[in-house]
């Protein structure tokens, strides 16, 4: 069962799926479009679009983030009423022993196996979240190859931004 300190899967899932792009891209991307020394009007046309483009996501995000915490404050402070009537596995109508998950399935306590700890509709997806960020969480450790990875490339610059952009550089 998913506990409440837990950060919702959608979080994962929008973090994994985010198209804003760091600043070094940016900046990147915008010395490749526009090589001149002195910003064009197309470029800046251009630059104006993106930026708005980051800033609409970065408020959505925020947005997300807001609901998300209200969420996981609601989890932690409130109870929560399942009032399924149907078994998620069979279909059948529900009755005691029941087992409710907090992403609100519900199952006869015969109809999940001994060892079921997580919603067995919802695990696949979970796994997956977790997996990412079980990779995320090693990557931070992982110096030489980050070392190993700069030295083999052509563009040190690339790699940098690329591990900046993933949010892997940690200031404290």
């Amino acid at each position: 069962m998913r506990s409440s300190g837990d950060v919702p899967q959608s979080a994962f899932r929008c973090v994994v799926g985010a198209s804003v792009r760091p600043p070094v891209r940016n900046a990147r991307a915008r010395s490749e479009r526009c090589p001149a020394p002195a910003p064009t009007p197309r470029c800046i046309t251009e630059d104006t679009h993106l930026l708005e483009e980051d800033r609409s996501a970065i408020r959505k995000y925020q947005e997300e983030t807001t609901r998300m915490r209200a969420e996981v404050a609601e989890l932690r402070t409130s109870a929560r009423i399942f009032q399924h009537s149907r078994c998620t596995a069979c279909t059948a109508a529900l009755d005691l022993p029941a087992v409710h998950f907090m992403c609100m399935h519900s199952f006869h306590a015969r109809c999940l196996g001994d060892q079921e700890r997580d919603c067995p509709k919802c695990q696949a997806e979970n796994r997956t979240v977790l997996e990412i960020k079980r990779s995320l969480e090693s990557s931070l450790s992982d110096h030489d190859k980050f070392f190993q990875q700069l030295e083999s490339s052509e563009d040190g610059f690339s790699v940098v931004a690329d591990y900046f952009g993933r949010g892997i550089f940690v200031t404290n």
